[in-house]
């Protein structure tokens, strides 16, 4: 991946105007320090959501072999559709970043709308797919009813959650677009490793929901994490509308 990167970067000739006059210069603590500030947070971003998915894996795993598997299942089918959405999260990034230098808040605004509007259509439909496929779609994994039973239920729930995941990834794109970072690391933080993870556990664990309560626990969590953070960027973006 790394030279096929770099052979583009370097073959395109729209590239070259980014790249330095002199590939040696002097260590500039001014930049580093600002990639940090922007680089670290997001990087934490990032982990609180997947360490929150990687613990429900194990939670799941205490439950029985056939839930942790019909989870691996259904997990790998969302996190395929969520590709999509990331991907509309990096142009978001891009493009309302790109208004935001330039000073055009409204314009970084309708960026970021048009952005989760694209998102919530996409991830809507992906949604209506795993809804009426539930039952067929685990079936091209595995042949064991037992494991596809629970997959079916867990593709219900996926199906639900497919907007709130796709929502709450665009809307930290477009908040990385007006350099907005430390907020919704916090946002994150709370929604995931102290909302989301404790509610996984108690739904799996204290009520009748069992297996299935640890999906509605992470369902809850990006509910809550993509209204947080979509009802940010619309507030910072509306003070200077």
């Amino acid at each position: 991946m790394f030279v096929g990167l770099a052979w583009l970067i370097f073959k395109n000739p729209y590239f070259k105007d980014f790249f330095p006059k002199s590939w040696m210069a002097k260590f500039q603590a001014g930049l580093f320090k600002s990639a940090i500030k922007i680089g670290f947070p997001s990087g934490f971003q990032g982990l609180f959501e997947v360490g929150t998915f990687a613990m429900a894996a194990v939670m799941m795993g205490w439950i029985g072999v056939n839930e942790l598997a019909a989870h691996q299942i259904a997990l790998s089918m969302a996190a395929t559709t969520f590709m999509f959405a990331l991907g509309i999260s990096f142009a978001a990034t891009i493009l309302v970043g790109m208004a935001f230098g330039r000073k055009q808040i409204r314009e970084a605004r309708r960026e970021g709308l048009s952005a989760l509007l694209l998102g919530i259509l996409s991830m809507g439909l992906f949604g209506i797919i795993f809804a009426f496929g539930h039952r067929s779609l685990p079936a091209i994994y595995t042949n064991d009813s037992a494991i596809l039973n629970i997959a079916g239920d867990f593709m219900i729930v996926a199906a639900i959650f497919q907007i709130f995941d796709g929502v709450q990834v665009i809307s930290l794109g477009c908040l990385r677009g007006i350099s907005d970072i430390r907020m919704p690391t916090l946002i994150s933080l709370f929604n995931y490793s102290f909302w989301a993870l404790p509610l996984c556990y108690y739904l799996g664990f204290h009520t009748s929901l069992g297996a299935i309560g640890i999906w509605v626990g992470l369902a809850i969590g990006l509910l809550t994490a993509s209204a947080a953070l979509s009802f940010r960027f619309l507030q910072l973006t509306k003070r200077h509308y």
